[in-house]
Formats: C-alpha cells, sequence, structure tokens
C-alpha cells in the first residue's frame, strides 16, 4: 500500500528495524501494523486520497487575552492529614 507522511515519525520493523520517516515522504510498504498504526495515530494518509497542497504543523495553542488569565482562578489544593480536620 502506498502511504504519504503527513508528519515526521520513527517505525520498528519487526520491532528491531528502525526506519524514519519525513513528513510528505511517500512510504510504499506490506507491513500491515505500520499501515494501521500510522493511518490510525494520523502519521500517515493513504496515497489514493488527494493530500493537502501542504503538510502543516500542529497547531498552537494560543494564550487567553490577560484579562481573561486574571480571571481564572486554580483551587487551593486539598489539605491532608493533621491540617484536613
Amino acid at each position: 500500500m502506498k502511504l504519504t507522511a503527513q508528519t515526521d515519525f520513527s517505525w520498528a520493523h519487526r520491532g528491531v528495524e528502525v526506519e524514519h520517516f519525513k513528513a510528505g515522504a511517500e512510504i510504499e510498504s506490506d507491513d500491515d501494523d505500520l499501515i494501521a498504526v500510522s493511518i490510525s495515530e494520523g502519521w500517515t494518509i493513504s496515497a489514493d486520497v488527494d493530500a493537502p497542497a501542504a503538510v502543516e504543523a500542529a497547531a498552537t495553542v494560543e494564550a487567553p487575552p490577560a484579562d481573561e488569565a486574571a480571571a481564572v482562578e486554580t483551587p487551593a489544593p486539598a489539605k491532608r492529614g493533621r491540617a484536613a480536620k
């Protein structure tokens, strides 16, 4: 099966032969485990499917605006031992 790598990843064939794949690489493999795991984890897609125009990096999470960050309170840790009484 032909796969297209969506992200950089490494795979150990038969648990011992490590191979590194770069994002955008075409992978030709009949290793059922590699195919199943890499597709389910989102590392690859089938080459039969139209690939995105560009492989995008993982989305970054933006910090909330300063006024929202100040409104969030962290609860105090639960007291343990004698202090809990």
